[in-house]
């Protein structure tokens, strides 16, 4: 199978329905194509705009570091603050 080279396959997908072609993929058609090994063999990786050689995860969400300390809690905070003595507490 030879894919056209000149695009993204997202821009490759959308122009393949613009243009009213019988035979259509959708990009991610064309992802797996690249990425498979055949893909990979005739190296249509070079052509992505990253030049990837494998995919990242798709929506993987990251666990945040805590944004304070478990050791640090607001129970401990010296008494002026804790009663607001002063301006600004």
């Amino acid at each position: 199978m030879r894919l056209p080279v000149d695009g993204t396959p997202e821009q490759i997908g959308n122009r393949l329905i613009h243009e009213g072609a019988k035979l259509r993929v959708c990009q991610e058609t064309i992802y797996r194509y690249i990425y498979s090994n055949e893909g990979m063999a005739q190296e249509f990786w070079w052509y992505l705009p990253e030049h990837r050689k494998a995919r990242r995860q798709r929506r993987a969400r990251k666990r945040r570091a805590p944004k304070f300390d478990h050791d640090v809690s607001i129970l401990f905070r010296p008494d002026d603050v804790a009663h607001r003595r002063e301006f600004g507490h």
